[in-house]
């Protein structure tokens, strides 16, 4: 067993029957990459949520400030990192959460697309919004295959 190999094996993903290898659709990408996302930055805002929301110049002005920080920014963020990760391995919650996935960072998305064109803020927002962007374009053209082949497998043989 190669140590690539062994590293695909404790992401938990699929392998195939035929080879044994881990394989990865644009569906398990694209939930990996959100999990990864999630997981990165929470784990940051954890350990370090002063320095790393003051970049986006949000700032705790006292201990509670911080804990807020640290849980919604840090613990939530983690937690969903988890379940897009979990999701990602196990092909039965691939389509919820691709589904999750799309209605979230649309949301984001719009929100933060309108308010750079009504607030113009710092242009630390710009590449923000292009990954997050990318993100949800991967996750809607993901979803969009997964719709059409469940649409294929349900026509009667």
């Amino acid at each position: 067993m190669t140590p690539l190999t062994t590293l695909y094996n404790l992401t938990l993903l699929p392998t195939s029957k035929l080879t044994g290898i881990p394989t990865m659709n644009l569906s398990r990408l694209s939930l990996a990459t959100t999990a990864a996302g999630f997981l990165g930055f929470g784990i940051a805002c954890l350990v370090r949520p002063k320095t790393m929301l003051k970049k986006v110049d949000i700032d705790a002005t006292s201990n509670t400030g911080t804990t807020e920080l640290r849980a919604m920014y840090g613990g939530f963020e983690i937690g969903l990192g988890a379940w897009y990760a979990y999701c990602a391995a196990k092909q039965q919650y691939v389509k919820p959460a691709l589904i999750a996935e799309v209605a979230g960072l649309g949301g984001l998305v719009a929100t933060r697309f309108a308010s750079i064109l009504a607030k113009r803020p710092r242009p630390i927002m710009y590449p923000i919004l292009a990954f997050e962007a990318a993100t949800l374009t991967t996750g809607a053209i993901a979803l969009k295959r997964e719709l059409a082949r469940n649409r294929l497998e349900s026509i009667p043989g």
